[in-house]
This record gives structure tokens, C-alpha cells and sequence, in this order.
């Protein structure tokens, strides 16, 4: 079925291309397609051949890259979700250590804000898990 379509296209490339007066028209009614369909193919057929012409990379080479670089993404994105939940076990580390120290939630978040980014510093609500204590308390103890 592909092969055919791909027929078809270059034979009404090449009735769009020939310039013959009445081609494109006659064309159109023997594979029953429209004129506009025929100039639109006929465009994306001198577009593959002419980037076929200039070189670069196959077709089969670029999808191979796309594949790697998908898989790297893939990994990358692992290493991500590994990464936050290291990071909110040191967080509740932190907390927790400060919290058995004797240090107050609000000078805990006072702490983070000197450390992190301010789009990372955890609320009093964070810290506290909600409650009185700190997240991790139980692991500090």
C-alpha cells in the first residue's frame, strides 16, 4: 500500500513538474485526486529529493539518535526522581537533628532559607510534618 502511494506521488510530481499544458489536470482524473493534491505532493517529493541531494544524516541514523537520546532522557528523568528523594532525606535528616538540638521550626526554615534556593526551602508546615516535631524525628531519636 505505501509503495503504491509513493508511485502515485512521483507520477503526479511528475505530471505538476513536466509543465505540459492539460498534465496535471488529466493526472488528477485518472488516480481521482484533486489538482491542490497533486501540487502538494509534488512540493513534499521535490522536498525529499532535494534533501536527499544535500547530504546529512539517513533517515535511519536520525531515528537511531532520537532512540538514544530518549533513552538518556529516560535515565536522566531516573536520576531526577533518585535525586529528590535523597534530597528530602537529608531534609528530614537536617530537620530532625536540629529539631532533637533544640532548634525551632521557624529557625530550622530560617536555616534552609541561608541554604537553598528560595523556591526550595521547605514551609514550617514541611518541617514539621504537620505536627509540633519534624519530619524524621523517629529516625533522630
Amino acid at each position: 500500500m505505501f509503495g503504491l502511494a509513493v508511485v502515485t506521488w512521483i507520477g503526479n510530481a511528475a505530471a505538476v513538474l513536466s509543465g505540459q499544458w492539460g498534465a496535471v489536470s488529466r493526472r488528477a482524473q485518472e488516480v481521482g485526486c484533486s489538482r491542490e493534491a497533486m501540487y502538494q505532493q509534488a512540493r513534499r517529493v521535490a522536498q525529499a529529493v532535494g534533501e536527499e541531494r544535500a547530504g546529512g544524516p539517513s533517515r535511519e541514523t536520525l531515528l537511531a539518535e532520537n532512540q538514544r537520546l530518549r533513552e538518556e532522557n529516560r535515565l536522566l528523568w531516573e536520576l531526577v526522581d533518585e535525586a529528590e528523594s535523597l534530597v528530602t532525606s537529608v531534609h528530614q535528616k537536617f530537620a530532625a537533628t536540629a529539631w532533637a538540638m533544640g532548634v525551632s521550626l521557624g529557625q530550622i526554615v530560617a536555616l534552609w532559607a541561608i541554604l537553598l534556593p528560595a523556591c526550595r526551602v521547605p514551609s514550617r508546615a514541611t518541617v514539621g510534618g504537620g505536627s509540633s516535631r519534624p519530619v524524621g524525628r523517629q529516625a533522630a531519636s
